[in-house]
């Protein structure tokens, strides 16, 4: 009996101990989320660009889709089912996991492809209510952008964060007079803004928050702010949501650091901005466009202090939109 219970106990041991390793080597063979983001924009370099086929676009529009609808019914072993339609736009779909360890699933080109089709990432615990999701357009060209985005993402309980990983002034492929086609927030042909647009569709309750950089200068009238906000409307005194969730940044920071479009300056207030542009004029939710000045991104990238503060920023204001 007691061989018996001796042999039981070994057994046990041995299959306990290769079960622990089996979970312990898929979760340390989960690619790190900020090394793969870094990547896709270090890969992302060519001073070439290339518009996407109308039918490249629309197989990448119907894995995007799915790929939200699979996050909403939380079934992501589904994920899987989706490499095929992935592959034939030029894509893969990759689960991460970040610095915490929280699993993430990254939408992003695949190896070889080399087009700076942008780089898109959900949680796995994607509000299906209200969702936010964070957006950097110009991560190549707006310094610091791109880092201050993703780390908000992953602090924050921002549901998904899109980033483009092109150079906003590179030239067309074919057309090197063109030098605007590859800057997502004004054409509308664009990976970037078909996923933006797809999401809109499917969330149509969202807050987009995206994340601008400029320079500020204190001689011209305006400008001498180190934020400015905006939500891409000509009229925002009569915004009551949006006049709420600037508040929160307003009450944050001093008043000398933050500008509200439409009331303290008429510079930034991103009228042209395309995403803007969808989510205001077809859906109920809310586009909130942050400039934000360079000194003030480069702190925000060494100082923990103002990291912490912007953080605790962010989320009162997802917060507040929640409870809208």
């Amino acid at each position: 009996m007691k061989t018996k219970l001796l042999q039981f106990l070994v057994i046990f041991m041995v299959c306990f101990s290769m079960f622990s390793n089996t979970l312990r080597s898929k979760s340390n063979n989960l690619p790190q989320l900020e090394k793969l983001y870094n990547d896709a924009l270090k890969y992302s370099q060519e001073q070439t660009y290339g518009l996407p086929s109308s039918n490249t676009l629309s197989v990448f529009e119907n894995m995007f889709l799915q790929c939200l609808q699979i996050h909403e019914s939380e079934q992501y072993e589904m994920l899987v089912s989706l490499k095929e339609i992935a592959d034939q736009a030029g894509f893969k779909i990759v689960r991460a996991e970040d610095k915490w360890k929280n699993t993430h699933t990254v939408i992003m080109e695949k190896d070889g492809i080399r087009r700076g089709s942008g780089f898109y990432v959900f949680k796995d615990n994607f509000r299906d209510h209200r969702p936010v999701i964070f957006q950097t357009p110009h991560a190549r060209s707006d310094e610091y952008t791109g880092r201050i985005s993703i780390n908000a993402y992953m602090m924050t309980t921002a549901s998904a964060f899109y980033s483009s990983t092109m150079r906003r002034d590179v030239k067309l492929a074919d057309d090197i007079t063109d030098m605007s086609a590859a800057d997502p927030a004004h054409n509308a042909r664009s990976y970037f803004h078909a996923a933006s647009r797809i999401t809109a569709q499917f969330h149509p309750d969202l807050l987009m928050i995206q994340f601008h950089g400029f320079k500020k200068d204190t001689d011209v009238p305006g400008r001498q702010f180190d934020i400015i906000v905006s939500c891409g409307r000509e009229n925002t005194a009569d915004f009551t949501k949006y006049q709420t969730l600037f508040s929160v940044i307003k009450k944050r920071f001093s008043k000398q650091m933050v500008g509200c479009f439409g009331v303290d300056t008429d510079a930034l207030g991103a009228l042209t901005n395309i995403q803007g542009q969808y989510v205001n004029n077809w859906t109920a939710g809310i586009f909130f466009h942050l400039e934000m000045d360079h000194e003030f991104r480069k702190n925000l990238v060494t100082s923990k202090k103002l990291q912490q503060k912007w953080v605790k920023c962010l989320n009162k204001v997802i917060r507040t939109y929640e409870k809208f």
